[in-house]
């Protein structure tokens, strides 16, 4: 009998130790502020399927697993809305990948396809501007030419100079080995934001990889192509070291320092059609959607503008995962409105 009660005071005394060291020991305080409720099965193929009973998935035959669902009780730190859980297992199965939320220098690139001007009605207009100078042409007359002039691409600053200069830009028709010439390239509709007069521009020859050569964006038509939805960029090359043929192809770039910004890779956003999203890893297993304001795409990576603070983690396989998670459509209902197909 005292044998029994000595046991009983042993426990007792151990019950009372890790109720009072609980906080402290990991697997103590998950064990004393959480319970544990009925286990369920679902297959690990699809999740939508969840049974009280083990057996086989009714759609692809595989055993169902067991889940062990716990419920937090009140005392627990309240998650943020949408909150959702993954299980290690259902983690690897699917091939989660996590980024961090970093600083980091951020160029926005356009590479366009570009051609070696070869602009006849350009040249002829200019021609018969400059004629029209000379012979004291009415003013009318002088603002028909210099309102072409200007749906053809001339510049303001171009248009002054023919004016003061009188002297046709020949390179619009024949370049010259040593000499300037013009490079005309589609300017995207979502790039026409950035891209402005004065930008340096790479320009790159297929037929010479190794030769580079600089140029300065001078003009950016007002007028948008409706078939192809770009408008063109008339890009002025000082000087060649070969003599490049008009209508020849080449590669274009053009480049806008954003500077050291919050950045975070292109697939870990999500577009729900009006907003964006990205998948926060929280820890434990825990994944927060959350929207957020980006700014336009620079290479593989979207400069941040409010919604992440740095050293927070993103799920980087996102649309792998909407494809795989039913629960994962269900958190974002509080967007309220349905998620798009692949960004």
């Amino acid at each position: 009998m005292k044998k029994l009660l000595w046991i009983i005071l042993i426990l007792a005394g151990v019950a009372a130790v890790a109720w009072w060291q609980h906080e402290r020991i990991p697997f103590l305080k998950h064990f004393f502020h959480r319970e544990m409720v009925a286990t369920k099965y679902t297959c690990p193929m699809h999740p939508q399927i969840i049974t009280d009973q083990p057996g086989s998935c009714p759609i692809c035959g595989m055993t169902l697993v067991p889940i062990i669902e716990e419920k937090e009780k009140a005392t627990e730190h309240k998650r943020p809305e949408g909150t959702f859980r993954l299980t290690p297992e259902r983690r690897q199965t699917i091939g989660v990948k996590i980024a961090e939320v970093i600083q980091k220098p951020l160029f926005q690139e356009a590479r366009l396809p570009g051609r070696v001007a070869f602009d006849q009605e350009l040249y002829v207009t200019q021609k018969e501007y400059v004629e029209a100078l000379k012979l004291g042409g009415e003013s009318e007359l002088l603002k028909t030419f210099e309102k072409k002039l200007e749906r053809l691409g001339l510049s303001e600053d171009e248009l002054k100079a023919l004016k003061k200069t009188r002297k046709v830009d020949e390179s619009l028709f024949l370049p010259k080995k040593d000499g300037s010439f013009w490079v005309y390239a589609p300017v995207y509709e979502a790039d026409l934001s950035w891209i402005t007069k004065e930008m340096k521009a790479e320009i790159g020859l297929p037929s010479n990889p190794n030769i580079v050569l600089e140029g300065v964006v001078k003009q950016i038509e007002p007028i948008l192509d409706p078939m192809t939805r770009t408008s063109k960029a008339r890009i002025l090359v000082l000087q060649s070291p070969q003599l490049i043929k008009p209508e020849t192809y080449v590669d274009v770039v053009i480049k806008k320092d954003l500077g050291e910004v919050l950045s975070i890779p292109a697939d870990a956003v999500v577009d729900t059609g009006t907003r964006q999203v990205v998948f926060v890893d929280l820890g434990e297993g825990y994944i927060e959607p959350r929207e957020l304001s980006i700014g336009p795409k620079a290479g593989t990576d979207y400069p941040v503008m409010k919604g992440l603070e740095a050293g927070e983690k993103v799920i980087t396989s996102a649309h792998f995962l909407l494809d795989s998670e039913s629960q994962i459509q269900a958190a974002l209902k509080k967007f309220g409105e349905p998620i798009k197909g692949h960004h």
